[in-house]
């Protein structure tokens, strides 16, 4: 029997993220749980937009350290930052 069910833990996963930088200012757990977030299914857009919405809370300078963590977690993974896209 599953604890919760795969979006509560996308869910859950995503908002770890955004409280463990914006309150607690802590990169090497937001990049494990980055990881986290893109293993249970959050999109690369998903997490780029959680970082995003930290501006209100914590400002321009939270957001730009949590995008710099990001990137590296992306550049771990192989993969590019949502912007990097192509256009469909």
């Amino acid at each position: 029997m599953a604890l919760m069910d795969d979006a509560d833990l996308k869910a859950r996963t995503k908002r770890t993220s955004h409280t463990l930088f914006h309150t607690l200012h802590r990169p090497n757990e937001v990049r494990a749980h980055i990881h986290a977030a893109l293993n249970v299914g959050a999109t690369r857009q998903e997490v780029a937009e959680v970082i995003f919405q930290m501006v209100t809370y914590g400002g321009m300078p939270v957001v730009v350290d949590a995008l710099e963590v990001y990137g590296q977690v992306l550049a771990e993974r192989g993969e590019p930052f949502p912007a990097e896209e192509p256009a469909r």
